[in-house]
């Protein structure tokens, strides 16, 4: 095999792994019937100007339901293979809104992982233990969840070079600028009322409040 197609390969094996092109995968046991479902709504982006600016090809969000081993994920991607349909596009930031029709029930944020190719280095990021963010969810209801802003992480190799060195996630609450993305984009959810998540996201150095 060519060497200069390996990033490429690792870089599909990475998405196969964690979620599919559209963003997301979850696992066929979570998924609800939209009658019997709870929505988890929100968006996933990256810093893509300014201080710590994500040069990740791949960032990701792995969640469950509380007791079970399969692991749910939301995947943001700036890969030039695979990249995300964005949704919104400011002047430091990029991402797209996500609505996921779940069962109802306790769940928990686990992990992040980043993905970082520059088409000769390749190097994968994640937490080496899964630690826990609680939520429940209830049928018929439709949670926000927040913005979840991937940012990136450096180091000096030894050269003394700056280089990538995985990444974080900052939790924001932008409802008023995602609500309208959502509604247009998951009409479904036009005659629902939808509350905002109280997540209590803070587990440095992987996620931090923004509050």
């Amino acid at each position: 095999m060519n060497l200069r197609y390996i990033p490429f390969f690792i870089a599909i094996l990475f998405l196969n792994a964690c979620a599919g092109v559209s963003g997301h995968h979850i696992p066929d046991e979570y998924i609800a019937l939209p009658e019997e479902a709870a929505f988890l709504v929100g968006s996933i982006g990256v810093k893509t100007a300014g201080e710590n600016e994500s040069p990740n090809s791949f960032s990701r969000i792995d969640f469950r339901q509380r007791g079970d081993e399969k692991k749910a994920t939301l995947v943001i991607s700036q890969s030039l293979y695979f990249p995300s349909d964005m949704d919104y596009k400011e002047a430091d930031r990029e991402g797209t809104v996500f609505s996921l029709v779940l069962e109802p029930g306790e769940y928990e944020i686990v992990n992040v992982s980043f993905f970082y190719n520059n088409g000769y280095v390749e190097k994968s990021y994640s937490a080496k233990e899964d630690f826990s963010v609680p939520f429940s969810i209830e049928a018929g209801r439709v949670y926000y969840m927040g913005e979840f802003l991937a940012f990136g992480k450096y180091g000096k190799n030894i050269f003394g070079i700056t280089i990538a060195a995985g990444g974080y996630f900052v939790h924001y609450t932008n409802y008023e600028r995602d609500l309208p993305l959502l509604l247009t984009k998951y009409p479904e959810l036009q005659d629902r009322e939808i509350v905002q998540l109280d997540l209590e996201v803070n587990v440095p150095p992987l996620i931090y409040s923004s509050k």
